[in-house]
């Protein structure tokens, strides 16, 4: 009977298309098509590097489940901190939350898309890429995060998530210290 169960359970890990959702799930989360960068918009390789705290200062903007990539959503940022908060979310993203001491109660959500999820988007390459560094990162690493901004809907985050529910959605790059 242990032998029928752990044989049952390993095929169900070791499948995860039993396990994680479809791309149809996936798609009719909100802005799914800017979250992934499948929207026509392909990313500059101009950084701005910048600080929680100055996101924090960004406006925020309300958006509906159809809005259109806005401009603001098309700067690519990267941001250097410490990950104080790493969960694998029900949609297949890892949900990564940095600091970088410059906002002492607030974080930055940052967002590593499942690429089963996003076959259509322009960095699919930099999705993968993403996903298997973020196996190995751990609660207390320090990581720089690159990726593009993205507004989000209000909901009920993490309590130390920045106010203005601007996230990096999708992470295009992550790099551990050393």
């Amino acid at each position: 009977m242990k032998k029928l169960f752990l044989i049952s359970l390993l095929t169900i890990l070791l499948n995860p298309t039993i396990w994680l959702p479809s791309a149809s799930f996936a798609q009719k989360k909100e802005r799914w098509d800017v979250k992934i960068l499948s929207d026509g918009f392909k990313p500059s390789d101009s950084i701005v590097k910048t600080t929680v705290a100055e996101v924090e200062k960004l406006p925020l903007v309300k958006v509906r489940n159809r809005t259109p990539r806005m401009e603001s959503e098309r700067q690519t940022i990267e941001i250097t901190g410490k990950i104080t908060r790493k969960s694998l979310e029900a949609d297949g993203d890892y949900h990564i939350e940095v600091s970088d001491g410059t906002c002492k109660d607030s974080t930055i959500a940052c967002e590593a898309v499942n690429p089963r999820l996003a076959p259509k988007s322009s960095v699919l390459a930099k999705l993968k890429a993403v996903r298997l560094s973020c196996a190995s990162l751990s609660v207390g690493d320090t990581v720089t995060v690159t990726g593009n901004t993205f507004q989000d809907k209000f909901h009920n985050p993490s309590p130390h998530r920045i106010r203005n529910f601007k996230e990096i959605h999708p992470i295009t790059k992550i790099v551990k210290a050393i």
